[in-house]
């Protein structure tokens, strides 16, 4: 009985301590709050922190889609009336989760699709990612910061409301264990300054500027 009592209070300790380790992780690791050298001129900067993982042009007659492995895809609410870039950011647990604006402008609309599971024949298709779009009028045109959370923790937060003036670098949300961030942008006379596996900090990292 006393070896038994042992192993539990052993066991119970363990995990009090995981419990502990992971708490405080989340809250001053993954919830931390950097501050930003935003920088200064016409360009755009990152709006999350983590890896560059795809960069597309979008084209008047191509779809804005932004594919997940096996967990589908998202369409943004973007009218497909000029060519865009498209600039997709995947975080892990250890980068900062703020998002944050690209540049200066509006929040015109913002769109939250909370993520569920269909019934439908495959994996790719059952499974719908929540989503939060911040749909921005800037001095560019209309730019889009697209929140993607994770498969099991789908959680996105806004800090900001329609109709809300921010500057470059100001935070718009946050994604709770999520997972990716899209910019989308108009193509115009931009010239990219990040590429494919490259490594970004949300309000500081210059993702384009004018050429």
């Amino acid at each position: 009985m006393t070896i038994l009592y042992a192993d539990i209070m052993t066991f119970v300790w363990i995990l009090l301590g995981i419990i502990v380790a992971y708490a405080l992780f989340y809250k001053f690791v993954f919830l931390r709050d950097l501050s930003n050298d935003i920088p200064e001129g016409n360009n755009l900067v990152a709006p999350a922190s983590g890896k560059v993982i795809s960069i597309q042009t979008i084209t008047p007659e191509t779809s804005i889609e932004i594919r997940k492995g096996f967990c589908g895809m998202i369409e943004s609410e973007l009218l497909r009336n000029e060519p865009y870039y498209l600039i997709n950011i995947f975080m892990n647990p250890i980068d900062e989760h703020y998002t944050k604006m690209p540049c200066a402008g509006v929040v015109k609309k913002i769109t939250r699709v909370p993520g569920k599971f269909r019934a439908v024949n495959t994996l790719a298709a059952a499974i719908q990612n929540e989503k939060q779009e911040f749909l921005l009028e800037t001095k560019i045109g209309l730019v889009s910061v697209i929140q993607i959370a994770g498969l099991l923790a789908r959680r996105t937060r806004s800090f900001v409301e329609v109709e809300a003036e921010l500057q470059k670098g100001e935070k718009l949300g946050v994604i709770l264990l999520g997972s990716q961030t899209a910019l989308l942008f108009p193509k115009k006379d931009f010239k990219l300054q990040v590429e494919l596996g490259q490594k970004v900090r949300a309000g500081e990292t210059i993702i384009s500027e004018l050429s």
